[in-house]
């Protein structure tokens, strides 16, 4: 398990009290975009990823909003770049989280964080 992965489990038990798989998977909506808002904040490479994952999607919104027009179409077309770009990151947060606390889990990681290790 990569340093990375450990930081965002220690996030997630220290901040929502997970322990593993069904505990993450009880996280409310509110928990999970917090969640997913650390992600961002320190995943270094979900811009590539975002952009890997959905170039096509992407493209797309882009050129709704460079062929708009007039300024309530392109105001439009930018709230759904915005909202195509938050779902593709909130499913790659995820994800990560569901992989990562699997892996944790499975290494005893939160169990070392239960026992203050």
């Amino acid at each position: 398990m990569d340093k990375l992965a450990k930081k965002f489990c220690g996030f997630l038990y220290s901040e929502f009290s997970v322990t593993g798989a069904n505990s993450y998977n009880r996280l409310t909506e509110a928990e999970r975009n917090g969640w997913r808002a650390e992600y961002c904040r320190e995943y270094p490479d979900v811009l590539d990823d975002v952009t890997y994952i959905a170039s096509d999607l992407l493209a797309r919104r882009l050129e709704l909003v460079f062929g708009a027009k007039d300024e309530r179409e392109r105001l439009s077309a930018y709230a759904a770049l915005g909202k195509a770009v938050a779902d593709v990151v909130a499913r790659k947060a995820d994800e990560a989280g569901e992989e990562w606390v699997d892996e944790g889990w499975a290494d005893g990681l939160f169990k070392e964080f239960r026992e203050g290790y």
